[in-house]
């Protein structure tokens, strides 16, 4: 049924171009084509133009290259964003992980520092842990704030420094740090 229709609305349309297209014609060259047709057509009023929305329905079930472009245009756009956010996550998410290992290489490393201190440890100390990791340790005297200059304490602060790194930039880096007291031997 529906095709039925659907070539009826074509019919239709066919119908209605052509009337259309005759009365648009000039007088003169519906002379040439004969006396019948010139007073059929002085018999009946101009037809409308070809605009009978029957006729925009039939024709228009596809898309036109306008809409097409402009659609691919919209989809490209959107997808460039798309893709821009999926490498910018992708990004943070390898910084992520790369924070994460280097602060556990980190208190790992910092615990064994602690492990062998002594009080003749002193000074910097550095290596490699993995192949992408880079570890700095500094054992270094600290003084509080409220400590007198020149007291000799039972005990020695020591500041204990460890960093590990795993880029060139100083934000691949982490950095850990605590204060350990050494008892002083008499």
């Amino acid at each position: 049924m529906r095709q039925k229709t659907s070539v009826a609305l074509t019919k239709k349309c066919w119908f209605n171009a052509r009337h259309a297209w005759e009365g648009l014609q000039p007088r003169f060259f519906q002379r040439l084509q004969g006396q019948s047709r010139l007073k059929r057509n002085a018999a009946r009023p101009l037809p409308r133009k070809a605009t009978d929305h029957s006729c925009r329905n039939a024709r228009s079930r596809g898309f036109t290259l306008l809409e097409v472009l402009v659609a691919f245009l919209v989809l490209s756009l959107s997808m460039s964003v798309l893709m821009r956010i999926v490498s910018q996550s992708l990004n943070a998410l390898a910084t992520a992980d790369h924070h994460q290992v280097a602060l556990q290489l980190a208190e790992s490393k910092l615990a064994e520092v602690l492990i062998h201190l002594d009080g003749s440890s002193r000074g910097k100390d550095q290596g490699r842990l993995d192949r992408d990791y880079r570890w700095q340790s500094e054992i270094e005297p600290y003084e509080f704030d409220n400590q007198e200059p020149g007291e000799r304490y039972s005990v020695t602060p020591l500041l204990i420094r460890v960093s590990v790194s795993w880029g060139r930039s100083p934000a691949e880096r982490v950095s850990l740090s605590t204060i350990r007291l050494l008892q002083e031997t008499p």
